[in-house]
């Protein structure tokens, strides 16, 4: 009986082990990170982007290197979506007119917590640190930021909500996550497709002519939801906010990769934890890193 019971005890041990690395051993397909570009635009469904001659440098890079065929955006409208990408779960927020205030984790805390750089470039931000309404062409819904009390409550952290500006200067020694939102004139909202593929056009091969993207670097370019009247979605329960594209750009990475299988914008949150060994927030554990990118 002894030894049957040292048996049931190593093999208990064992399936607790295997249940511990799991995630790590899931992490591996996506490699270790050091620099993470994310640029949000807004608004637009799958085929009004890919194969759209109005956006012939974002079809580029979508044929060149990644773009995900079928990705779902969480929700409509804005707001909720831009809590999910950053937090892994919309707080049960479903207008932009959300308060905010909320108590949840972040990706930005996850950084911090590591001891890594993290920065929000606003387009449109009036200062650093800003956590007011709307003010010129500042959109204060497509910051998701100032709407966790983790980062508006500690100044450093409040610190890291920067204006545009200074982007350009990040490039000689960028942080380890940039997170990228233009105003309205720039992603689509209320600009043309073609000034936004133009300012996208501007930036973008700056960042992949830098030195932190040639040191383990990625850019990602997404949306923050589909046309409105897409309510598709798939892979994690409330996941409705239409078929939208996700291009991705990874140095060294594989080239013309089209992810066909089926993913959301928790894949999004879960790749950059998983390429940082992070853990995984909210419904970012239930999603499927973009593995095929890498």
């Amino acid at each position: 009986m002894a030894k049957w019971l040292r048996v049931l005890a190593a093999a208990l041990a064992a399936a607790t082990v295997y249940a511990t690395v799991s995630p790590a051993a899931g992490a591996a397909r996506v490699p270790r990170l050091k620099h993470v570009w994310v640029f949000v635009l807004e608004n637009h469904s799958y085929n009004e982007i890919i194969g759209n001659p109005a956006v012939p440098f974002l079809n580029h890079l979508a044929r060149r290197h990644g773009v995900a065929t079928r990705y779902y955006a969480v929700t409509h409208p804005s707001l909720p979506n831009y809590l999910a990408m950053i937090s892994g779960s919309t707080h049960r927020c479903t207008s932009n007119g959300c308060p905010g205030n909320y108590r949840g984790r972040t990706l930005a805390g996850q950084f911090a917590l590591h001891g890594l750089r993290w920065r929000g470039y606003i387009e449109g931000l009036p200062e650093a640190g800003y956590t007011g309404r709307d003010v010129g062409d500042y959109r204060r819904h497509h910051n998701p930021f100032v709407y966790f009390r983790s980062i508006v409550q500690k100044p450093r952290q409040r610190s890291h909500i920067l204006p545009f500006r200074p982007f350009r200067k990040s490039l000689r020694r960028p942080p380890a996550l940039s997170y990228i939102v233009p105003t309205d004139v720039h992603n689509m909202h209320s600009g043309s497709e073609g000034v936004s593929d133009a300012w996208m056009h501007n930036w973008v091969p700056r960042i992949m002519n830098s030195r932190g993207f040639r040191h383990h670097g990625a850019i990602f370019i997404t949306w923050d939801e589909a046309d409105k009247g897409d309510t598709s979605g798939c892979c994690v329960e409330g996941v409705h906010g239409g078929h939208q594209p996700l291009i991705a750009i990874i140095h060294n990475g594989p080239m013309h990769v089209r992810l066909s299988k089926r993913r959301s914008a928790y894949s999004l949150l879960r790749t950059i934890e998983a390429g940082f060994r992070f853990s995984h927030l909210g419904h970012a554990s239930q999603a499927k890193p973009l593995a095929k990118f890498f």
